[in-house]
């Protein structure tokens, strides 16, 4: 059976689960208690912003690019500048899809599995039938 060291992963998303029931519990109980949603939703930024700022100051060592992606937005519409985080997905998409035709390359050519690839199409013709 796996160790502490093995479960490392799952243990976090546990945590992380735990964490997110527990302030929507207390979401929960503090509007009941007639705390206003729009209060709470103050208080919950303030409460961020308290709690992330350090870590910003903190690691603040590459600013960079952060600079250069400023300096994009202003340069740009902001029509551009609105719909560019819309493609990211498309984009990740589009990259993946030519790595993984790079790497199913390499594969067959450095290793000479053509058969195998053969193989796999001829398995996945039988399905798509």
């Amino acid at each position: 059976m796996g160790g502490w060291e093995d479960n490392k992963l799952v243990m976090a998303m546990v945590g992380v689960q735990l964490c997110y029931a527990g302030a929507t519990l207390f979401t929960k109980a503090a509007i009941l208690q007639g705390l206003s949603p729009r209060v709470l939703v103050v208080y919950r930024q303030a409460l961020a912003t308290l709690a992330v700022a350090p870590i910003a100051y903190i690691s603040r060592d590459n600013q960079s690019e952060y600079i250069l992606c400023y300096v994009g937005l202003d340069l740009a519409t902001s029509s551009v500048a609105s719909a560019t985080p819309n493609l990211v997905p498309a984009i990740t998409f589009l990259l993946a899809s030519i790595f993984v035709g790079i790497i199913v390359g390499l594969y067959i050519v450095l290793w000479g599995k053509a058969e195998d690839l053969q193989v796999i199409r001829n398995e996945t013709d039988g399905i798509t039938k």
